[in-house]
């Protein structure tokens, strides 16, 4: 039985690590002033030849999109002084695929929230210390992310081509940033940004749990062996 409450435990700690980062990228990826500050960061509105308002726009629509509130992605905007279509087909096509993946996960971190309470209910009939799981728990994650964030680093693109290889069952991803207003609106810059302030805000919010569960930690465990 022991056996089993140590996997029970292993479990609830990576549905924990998963709610967490799937939850500091969704708030990242629909926080429209993180966008506003890539866009000065990288001077997008010389690239794309659209004014901040435009952008903003455009964001917006593609929040919604993501987000599952509008059915197409498509608009139009005032570029280079005209108003025209935003996104080629290609494009459309491949935020078709990218809406997919937003829409899985959504849904992973919905069914790893429900897991996760599952596992800690089990935990807690079974009268284990479920603070000092997760206070050990959370000293490996943050170990893991911090060596993680350090490999990424030293070649981003690298796992950047990595990703859409594994995500992706096509090349629409492979976009020209002399022609294609996505990846001239969102650089790989804007998505290694995005990527290390999840790893960093989740590495903030493990230290948080880390640190309160050994607050907790034994006290819980003793009142419930009491009981």
């Amino acid at each position: 039985m022991k056996i089993i409450n140590k996997i029970i435990s292993i479990m609830m700690i990576i549905f924990l690590f998963l709610i967490v980062l799937l939850s500091n990228l969704q708030y990242l990826a629909f926080d429209k002033n993180f966008y506003i500050h890539e866009f000065n960061k990288y001077g997008i509105e010389d690239v794309t030849g659209m004014h901040s308002s435009q952008l903003n726009k455009v964001v917006a629509r593609i929040q919604d999109y993501l987000f599952g509130k509008v059915d197409s992605l498509q608009l139009n905007a005032v570029i280079d002084g005209q108003n025209q279509k935003v996104f080629n087909e290609r494009e459309l096509e491949h935020m078709k695929d990218v809406r997919e993946l937003f829409k899985n996960g959504f849904l992973i971190r919905n069914i790893m929230i429900f897991l996760y309470i599952l596992t800690a209910l089990f935990l807690y009939i079974k009268k284990e210390d479920i603070f000092n799981y997760t206070y050990r728990g959370m000293l490996f994650v943050v170990l893991f992310l911090i060596v993680a964030v350090a490999v990424v680093s030293l070649d981003f693109n690298r796992w950047f081509v990595y990703f859409h290889l594994l995500f992706f069952n096509n090349n629409l991803w492979e976009l020209d940033v002399t022609r294609d207003r996505l990846i001239q609106m969102l650089p790989e810059g804007f998505f290694s940004d995005i990527s290390y302030l999840t790893m960093r805000n989740s590495v903030i919010v493990y230290i948080i749990i880390g640190f309160v569960s050994y607050l907790i930690k034994g006290k819980d465990h003793d009142k419930i062996g009491l009981n």
